[in-house]
């Protein structure tokens, strides 16, 4: 492979006619691994550069985002998308009637139904599915800290996740 098998806005990015960080990050990531092939060490250290510059960004959004969607968790705002339809389905019938149990019925049908209900103007039921929905994300956060705690005692004891150590083995070494 030559330099010439750059493609065209590839070698406009080289030549410096059109900015690298104007182009998308997987863009920049093919420049990068092309020019690693044809060992072109200008090429990948510029696109090296824009890669890291990429990521911090990506780390950044991701922050903020982060940062904002747990604001509206404290204060048990949620921000759904609009339903697509204006009719409850015949699934979503029989989950609030009770025809389904709740165990099988994923958080994402809860939330649908919660949607609909606050556009219909259905006060109860909206309330009703906000709490079982609250009520999960709420168990779900207490096993992720109870997992979180058996990995701290694991590697209390001096073993980690990379030891693999089958559950026999734990409970012979903890005594329980």
């Amino acid at each position: 492979m030559s330099k010439n098998e750059y493609t065209e806005l590839q070698r406009k990015i080289i030549s410096g006619e059109v900015s690298i960080d104007s182009v998308r990050g997987n863009f920049v990531v093919r420049l990068r691994n092309k020019a690693l092939k044809i060992n072109d060490i200008a090429v990948v250290e510029m696109a090296e550069k824009q890669i890291a510059i990429n990521a911090e960004r990506y780390k950044q959004r991701n922050r903020a985002r982060a940062l904002a969607s747990s604001i509206m968790r404290r204060e048990n705002r949620f921000d759904w998308k609009s339903p697509r339809s204006d009719e409850y389905t015949e699934r979503q019938k029989q989950i609030v009637r009770g025809e389904i149990p709740l165990d099988s019925v994923s958080t994402s049908d809860l939330v649908r139904i919660c949607v609909k209900a606050r556009e219909f103007g259905d006060k109860v039921l909206e309330e009703l599915m906000l709490d079982l929905i609250k009520d999960r994300r709420i168990a779900s956060h207490e096993r992720d800290l109870e997992r979180k705690r058996r990995m701290r005692q694991d590697e209390s004891f001096g073993y980690s996740k990379k030891d693999k150590l089958t559950q026999w083995e734990k409970t012979y070494l903890t005594g329980y």
